[in-house]
């Protein structure tokens, strides 16, 4: 699907570009702002406003507008992209089934094999429909972000990226144990459908020789260890979020900080600091998506 992926990929740099400048030029329009009032003080009528920042709200109202047109492009897009490529999956899964010897089925429960087929896919369909287009714009928004406060300040920026980089190291733990986790659920999950499958076709035969209390102490203790495996896997999984937004907020913190001491020293306008604590939360964001995306994704390669 060539063309589907350069597709999204032209909506997101045209998205991502678009709301990435945003910042500059609402910083623009706060200077100049702050300008004005020196000028002419408190209290200005609206052609004063009009005259001051009228053209540059207009630009910001197009620039937003124009990137959620290429932010919808983008979504459609990659709708489609997931199933069609889910799709594939599937197919080709259909065909290696029926390629498969006699005695693949005779060493593998029926329940595990449609545990595969149906619970693994639908794992590994949910992480790319909505996952995958997270992570695109994570690489990006925060590339262009990093680049524009650099043009901007280079110091406060690296006082960013170091207060940031701590999530980085913060997922790629959290990850390494989401994997552990998320295979030992999809292993018990499959051992469990599994046992389903053979208690309930062979119902009859359990009846018959009276092993209804030996077949619900398997399913019970199959189930305790399933709960105790998926408990873990949900918990690591959605902790991640939470633990990301603390430590990339408390760079949020350093540019508010570190940006006053600029501002008061007269380095910097407090126009491009708002710009700087923007472009935090806008690179803070994706870096919670994509830590989020990265730990989902664990999920589907178990």
């Amino acid at each position: 699907q060539k063309s589907a992926l350069l597709a999204i990929i032209l909506a997101t740099l045209v998205s991502v570009g678009l709301y990435t400048v945003s910042p500059l030029v609402l910083g623009r329009a706060i200077d100049k702002l702050i300008d004005g009032i020196k000028e002419h003080g408190f209290g200005g009528s609206f052609n004063f406003l009009a005259e001051t920042i009228g053209h540059l709200l207009i630009i910001l109202l197009g620039i937003h507008l124009l990137s959620s047109f290429a932010s919808f492009i983008q979504e459609f897009t990659m709708a489609s992209f997931g199933e069609t490529l889910v799709l594939s999956l599937r197919k080709k899964m259909s065909k290696k089934i029926n390629k498969l010897p006699l005695s693949y089925y005779d060493s593998h429960q029926t329940g595990e094999l449609l545990s595969r087929v149906t619970n693994d896919l639908d794992q590994v369909a949910e992480v790319l429909k909505t996952g995958l287009l997270q992570f695109t714009n994570a690489i990006f928004n925060i590339t262009i972000s990093i680049i524009l406060m650099l043009t901007l300040n280079p110091i406060l920026t690296l006082v960013i990226m170091a207060a940031m980089s701590i999530s980085v190291f913060a997922t790629k733990w959290i990850s390494r144990k989401n994997f552990m986790v998320a295979a030992e659920n999809q292993a018990v999950l499959g051992e469990l459908n599994g046992k389903i499958e053979e208690f309930y076709t062979g119902n009859l035969i359990i009846k018959s020789f009276n092993q209804q209390e030996k077949a619900t102490e398997v399913i019970n203790e199959i189930s305790q260890r399933q709960y105790s495996a998926n408990k873990k896997a949900q918990f690591i999984t959605y902790a991640i979020y939470p633990a990301i937004r603390f430590l990339t907020q408390l760079a949020f913190v350093a540019t508010a900080i570190v940006g006053g001491i600029f501002v008061v020293s007269g380095s910097m306008t407090i126009g491009t600091i708002q710009a700087f604590l923007q472009y935090v939360n806008q690179i803070s964001d994706p870096i919670t998506e994509s830590s989020y995306f990265l730990n989902s994704l664990q999920s589907a390669l178990a």
